[in-house]
């Protein structure tokens, strides 16, 4: 009898309308319509294996058990892409399911595991050599987005990226790195990372309203942060308990792009209270 009425409670919180916010937008819906409707829609980068080596010298071609950072980063910065390719579809046209999974396709086929993609493992660890990173370490979190950021300015992306170390924002050091070598401005769309402190919590229902706000900002993309030594993106909020995707999932290299496409795209709900994130 416990054991149905734990499922009942269960069925029915499933079915409940609860307040979900994605990247900074909010989504009233039940649980299993968000997990069926919401979740696949997010890029969903992972450890990949049997890819071309990222290292001449010796043959490593998985990044299992130590890419874990690189991947959060390529996922933060994916979904900030496919964002802004959405905003830039007329207001007066339908954003169907078809036009969604066309952009995605676009937008993933620069984070191909190979060499010749823009933003694969390849590329970021190639430029993590700067930091004396080598393949199999443990990366900062802001590391591979530096690597993802010098990258994305030796192209005409559709982006520019600003990484922050000291917790002070400069706007007008902002607005002049928009300068082209003879002082014009080229505006696109800003992605700034910067390093915030949680701070520390005992009670699991408190939640700093200060990180609340920010996730419910309507230009908000994306947390880098930790569970334990384990990279993760986060990428909403809801009942006060932050929602992610996890890339420790290793995954094949396919082939064929359309198999690939699919192996980007999960339905898992991922949440963790705020006081287990480091």
């Amino acid at each position: 009898k416990n054991d149905i009425k734990k499922l009942l409670i269960m069925w029915n919180k499933s079915k409940s309308i609860g307040i979900f916010y994605i990247h900074g937008k909010k989504i009233e819906m039940n649980k299993g319509q968000f997990i069926k409707i919401e979740i696949p829609k997010l890029i969903w980068l992972t450890y990949r294996k049997n890819y071309h080596s990222l290292n001449e010298n010796e043959l490593i071609t998985s990044d299992t058990g130590w890419g874990c950072a690189i991947r959060s980063a390529q996922m933060l910065l994916a979904n900030t892409i496919k964002l802004i390719k959405l905003s830039q579809i007329k207001s007066n046209q339908l954003i169907d399911i078809e036009t969604h999974n066309n952009i995605c396709s676009r937008v993933i086929h620069d984070f191909l595991d190979t060499p010749e993609s823009l933003f694969s493992i390849h590329n970021i660890v190639n430029q993590m050599k700067d930091f004396k990173f080598k393949p199999g370490q443990y990366s900062p979190l802001l590391s591979p987005m530096v690597a993802l950021k010098n990258i994305s300015e030796s192209c005409d992306t559709c982006l520019k990226i600003i990484t922050i170390y000291d917790f002070t924002i400069n706007k007008e050091q902002i607005k002049n790195s928009y300068k082209n070598d003879i002082g014009e401005f080229k505006w696109k769309p800003l992605l700034l990372c910067f390093y915030t402190q949680f701070p520390k919590i005992e009670n699991d229902e408190e939640f700093p309203i200060e990180i609340k706000d920010l996730i419910k900002c309507d230009k908000f993309v994306g947390i880098l942060a930790g569970i334990k030594r384990s990279a993760m993106y986060f990428y909403g909020i809801h009942n006060n308990k932050l929602l992610y995707l996890d890339p420790h999932t290793p995954q094949k290299i396919f082939k064929n792009f359309q198999e690939y496409l699919k192996s980007c795209s999960c339905s898992e709900y991922n949440r963790i209270n705020i006081k287990n994130i480091q």
